[in-house]
């Protein structure tokens, strides 16, 4: 979560993964030298109302080495 791409609305829930440990995570790959995704994206309500919109909201943000999460089912 170094550089999450989130809709306002989603801001709390993202800082809240953060502080769960993204940094922790991000450090430990770079001292053993594992790449990680540029970007991240994903993190929403699990609403279906709005899911489209979410991704294309995510994908106009897009830059190199981006993840989105998805839940399937």
């Amino acid at each position: 979560l170094q550089q999450p791409i989130n809709p306002p609305h989603y801001r709390f829930k993202t800082r809240m993964l953060s502080a769960l440990g993204s940094n922790s995570l991000a450090k430990a790959c770079q001292t053993y030298h594992f790449n990680q995704n540029g970007q991240f994206a994903g993190i929403y309500d699990f609403k279906l109302t709005n899911y489209g919109q979410l991704n294309q909201y995510w994908l106009a943000n897009a830059k190199d080495h981006l993840l989105i999460m998805c839940h399937p089912a």
